[in-house]
């Protein structure tokens, strides 16, 4: 290993170590009671759920496979929650902490892999991104996002590998396989943002159109049978398939006027970043800031991301970033999906704005739209 490999592993091992830590102490501060949450994530309830192996039936809808995923957690710790439930949720944070690091270190790569950024300007992008206030959040606890979010991102560094380097074509096939498989079982949305990726990264003929278009229709059928086959036989005829469609459906809020949309946005965009101040049990925060300054900091986020967007507007990773984050903008800036508590959906697309940063501030001569200099 390299002088600069062996200081890039110590940095994120103690990013990783940091994180931890950081877990450890929310979880101080978030009673045990049913109710304990991190600002609308699910906290207590999946803490409980992966103290136990039963937990392996644990199926939602929208995180088909998550509880499969995650199975080595309870059957490795179960027996370490009952004999000390704090230590369980010390070895929680240890291992959400790392899906967190290694989405961290995945920006890095996608960061310095951009021409003329380098990797101090990559560095400098990607510890900003560190400084989000979500990210460390993140590594409280059990969730979905910290799996998504390094699945995106590793998705990206691979379109960029294969733009530059051509692979073979059934290593190819089984990375976007793989990519799909994990994402889509953790999140479905996700797993739609890897096809589109996918589309949006090949030039593909008739037949490879029939084929995934064959392919798509028999795994959504599959899915389907699946889940219902999950009520019949684990639900013990206690839910049904409309009960579970109109949960989903529930989250959509219904009546609100253009002024609680538009706190609803300054949620979906500027909490992930700079925080409200409100404790970690409110889900739906409804104050706005009480200074101009953080409004200030996330305009800046946001205003070099958007030069970052227009330096790399020719380029086919923004037209990847641009597809998978339309279906958040489908989801949830269209149909407001969700947007009572819309600070939690950010991992699925924050991770964007550290990759943009750094096609800001790569150096001009040298970076690069499909090999024509800017």
């Amino acid at each position: 290993m390299t002088r600069e490999g062996r200081i890039e592993l110590g940095v994120f091992a103690l990013v990783w170590v940091a994180l931890t830590a950081y877990g450890v102490w929310v979880r101080q501060q978030i009673p045990l009671d049913a109710l304990g949450a991190v600002h609308g994530w699910d906290y207590n309830g999946l803490g409980r759920l992966l103290s136990d192996h039963r937990s392996l039936s644990y199926i939602r809808f929208r995180h088909p496979l998550w509880g499969f995923f995650l199975a080595p957690i309870p059957l490795l710790l179960e027996r370490v929650a009952q004999l000390d439930y704090m230590l369980f949720w010390g070895c929680l944070a240890f291992v959400f902490s790392g899906f967190v690091t290694a989405g961290i270190w995945l920006v890095y790569r996608v960061c310095a892999s951009l021409d003329g950024v380098g990797r101090v300007r990559a560095a400098l992008c990607t510890a900003g991104f560190a400084c989000f206030a979500y990210v460390r959040y993140m590594a409280t606890g059990p969730e979905s996002y910290p799996l998504s979010m390094p699945l995106a991102v590793g998705t990206l560094l691979w379109v960029l590998r294969t733009e530059r380097r051509p692979v073979d074509l059934r290593l190819d096939t089984a990375v976007w396989g793989a990519l799909f498989f994990f994402a889509g079982g953790t999140t479905l949305t996700q797993g739609v943002k890897v096809v589109l990726a996918y589309l949006v990264s090949h030039r593909l003929s008739r037949r490879v159109w029939g084929w995934l278009v064959g392919g798509g229709a028999a795994l959504l059928a599959a899915g389907a049978l699946f889940y219902v086959v999950k009520l019949v036989v684990l639900g013990d005829g206690t839910r049904t398939v409309g009960a579970a469609f109109r949960e989903l459906w529930a989250v959509v809020p219904q009546g609100i006027g253009w002024g609680e949309r538009l706190r609803m946005l300054e949620m979906f965009f500027c909490e992930p970043i700079v925080p409200h101040g409100v404790p970690f049990t409110v889900s739906k925060i409804v104050q706005g800031y009480a200074s101009a300054g953080p409004y200030v900091v996330c305009g800046a986020v946001y205003a070099l991301a958007a030069f970052g967007a227009w330096r790399l507007r020719r380029t086919r990773l923004l037209r990847v970033l641009a597809a998978m984050f339309a279906v958040d903008a489908l989801i949830h800036l269209a149909f407001f999906w969700g947007m009572e508590e819309a600070q939690i959906f950010c991992p699925h697309w924050f991770y964007a704005l550290p990759i943009l940063w750094a096609g800001a501030v790569g150096r001009r001569t040298r970076l690069c739209y499909n090999g024509a200099s800017a």
